[in-house]
């Protein structure tokens, strides 16, 4: 059969069949030669040259294989006939081999200046022989072709990763996820039967060894597409008395968000906690977005009641908190919590120490004091309450805002507030909410006329402080005399309306119009 196209040698060191109806064809002290023939017509057709770079011009001995796309390969050194090299490589792309290995093989005898050199392949090993020196075989370390490959999928998909990989026999497969050993499996193949959103992120290697070396696959990253939306949980509908006919600065609880495939998702509520709501019902949308752009909504509304005539009270001193007054939730008001606990009737008095009002020139003041606190308490959502009496400790911040006539205006805001129960009943002000809260002072023959009120954020624990639930809003406090610290006397003062008297209805009065 001729050769067409190319230098017309012919191969007599060495030739082997590779891939497709093609040959390597090698002469001695020449490049080697990829050549394609047609067994039906009779002719060959030179392909191209491999360089001696790549396949040296010594190198007399070649032998395929299809298996591995291996190319084995031993060499005949003219000058010095007792040293010969075994070559290893890649041909899985014929045309341009790549060297993967070369070994000097311990031959001690010339070869009598014969060219009698070859190769073969059995079970993944490389044999060569040189005349008048016998065979030598090569364990061949594992190598990998085909790396595995990072995968996406959804969320109870099977996902499989792979390697192709060579050497000689037998060759071991270890899988690993996040570089702990996967138990059980060795082969070429890991199968996932049904990914979930734990698996997102993981990573995945596999540890190819035998007898003569091993080698670690390139990292292959799990991706789980994000199909489950997030679920949101709005709090309940919140209601405020407004102190401004502006409306009120209402700051709610955050909506609780669940999503199987996204610990945190971007939760934003419009309009945001801490705006200012008109007096009026508002409607709060608020939207969880997930890492795959999924989004669940829900929504509450905030009412904001109109804003009551500001009840004020007699008080000799000008102090902070009055120590012969006291801070108490409005009779229809109830905090609820998780669990079954309730809240009612709660009140602050009994103070351990007061200030003045803080100069209108000077920084804010913070003040620390105690105080005993009384409430009731329902341990299952209402239906039995059991009055508590315990000890507070609390730390306000009082800021001068300016005057309304001769009345002062002092911005108030509660820092700190622990109380201890019975029972590991405690409660606390939120860590995460602000709790403010306002006081005016007038002067008035005698004494001052004061008006103060808190919204308080409250939290309850029922363990002894390891884990604390929060209200659904706010409670507001406000100031009142304190009628078990005050005794009763005649005025001196002629005041109309009187300052420690008020004017109501009888209950039972009403009038139809």
């Amino acid at each position: 059969m001729a050769i067409v196209g190319g230098t017309a040698n012919y191969y007599n060191t060495g030739l082997t069949f590779i891939a497709g109806d093609e040959f390597y064809g090698k002469r001695s002290g020449n490049a080697m030669h990829r050549v394609g023939f047609n067994l039906g017509a009779g002719t060959a057709q030179f392909l191209n040259a491999i360089p001696t770079a790549v396949v040296p011009g010594i190198v007399v001995g070649i032998n395929y294989d299809p298996a591995s796309h291996l190319l084995g390969g031993v060499t005949r050194n003219t000058a010095t006939p007792s040293t010969h090299t075994a070559y290893l490589w890649d041909a899985a792309d014929p045309a341009s081999p790549v060297t993967l290995a070369s070994a000097n093989l311990p031959t001690t005898n010339g070869d009598g200046g014969a060219a009698q050199s070859s190769a073969a392949w059995g079970d993944g090993r490389l044999y060569v022989m040189v005349c008048n020196n016998g065979i030598v075989a090569y364990c061949v370390a594992p190598w990998i072709r085909t790396q595995p490959q990072d995968v996406t999928a959804n969320e109870g998909d099977p996902v499989v990763f792979s390697v192709e990989a060579h050497g000689t026999s037998p060759l071991n497969y270890e899988w690993h996820r996040d570089g702990n050993s996967i138990p059980g499996l060795n082969g070429p193949i890991l199968t996932l039967p049904g990914v979930t959103c734990a698996d997102h992120g993981a990573i995945f290697t596999v540890k190819i060894n035998n007898g003569c070396g091993s080698v670690i696959s390139r990292d292959a990253v799990l991706t789980v597409r994000d199909n489950v939306p997030p679920i949101l949980s709005c709090p309940p509908d919140q209601t405020v008395q407004a102190t401004d006919p502006a409306g009120a600065v209402v700051n709610y609880p955050p909506p609780t968000v669940a999503d199987p495939c996204d610990p945190h998702p971007l939760v934003a509520c419009l309009p945001p906690s801490g705006s200012l709501f008109q007096v009026g019902s508002t409607p709060v949308l608020c939207t969880a977005t997930d890492r795959g752009g999924l989004q669940g909504t829900c929504g509450f509304s905030v009412v904001v009641q109109p804003p009551q005539p500001k009840k004020k009270h007699f008080f000799k001193e000008p102090l902070l908190p009055p120590l012969t007054g006291e801070y108490v939730a409005p009779r229809a008001w109830r905090a609820d919590f998780a669990g079954g606990i309730a809240l009612r009737n709660v009140a602050f008095r009994l103070f351990s120490a007061a200030v003045s009002p803080p100069d209108p020139a000077g920084p804010p003041v913070i003040h620390p004091f105690g105080s005993i606190v009384e409430m009731e308490v329902s341990r299952d959502g209402g239906s039995t309450w059991m009055p508590v009496v315990g000890n507070a400790s609390m730390k306000v911040r009082a800021e001068h805002l300016g005057f309304q006539g001769d009345a002062q205006l002092v911005g108030t805001e509660v820092l700190e507030l622990l109380v201890d129960g019975p029972a590991g009943l405690m409660i606390r002000e939120s860590p995460v909410s602000a709790s403010p809260g306002q006081t005016t002072l007038q002067p008035v023959p005698g004494g001052y006329l004061i008006d103060s009120f808190f919204d308080i954020f409250l939290e309850v624990s029922i363990d002894g402080g390891g884990n604390w639930d929060p209200a659904s809003g706010p409670a507001r406090m406000e100031l009142e005399v304190d009628p078990q610290t005050v005794t009763p006397m005649l005025s001196q003062l002629h005041l109309n309306p009187p300052p420690m008297a008020e004017y109501v209805s009888r209950e039972e009065v009403w009038q139809a119009y």
